[in-house]
């Protein structure tokens, strides 16, 4: 169960800090209260909001790269340091990063700045 920690004196709470999940909402944000685990969706979309955003041009017939495909490249540039990357992208089980270090696509473009 989720606590609410507050400093005793000026009552400010600390669940900015101190959260059940490593990513989380900080404000009320629709359903969802301070320390609620973000969604999938809403860290996909907002990647691809902010990714949009740079204005950055994709070669003629690629798309733009997704969330899960960053997190997967990173997975397996990690591993390939001797970074322990399960214990970095969060996973349970080893099998679930044996499906982000799969090679498909595992060729990449370097896309320059503008």
């Amino acid at each position: 169960m989720w606590k609410v920690i507050q400093r005793p004196i000026s009552g400010e709470s600390l669940n900015v800090v101190l959260s059940r999940h490593l990513v989380h909402h900080s404000a009320f944000a629709g359903r969802a209260k301070p320390g609620d685990k973000l969604r999938l969706h809403t860290i996909t979309a907002a990647f691809a909001e902010a990714r949009d955003k740079t204005g950055l041009a994709w070669p003629a017939g690629k798309t733009p790269p997704t969330f899960h495909e960053i997190r997967s490249t990173a997975a397996r540039l990690y591993a390939r340091q001797g970074i322990n990357a399960r214990a970095l992208l969060g996973h349970k089980s080893p099998d679930m990063t044996a499906l982000y270090r799969d090679k498909r696509g595992d060729e990449w473009i370097s896309v320059p700045a503008n």
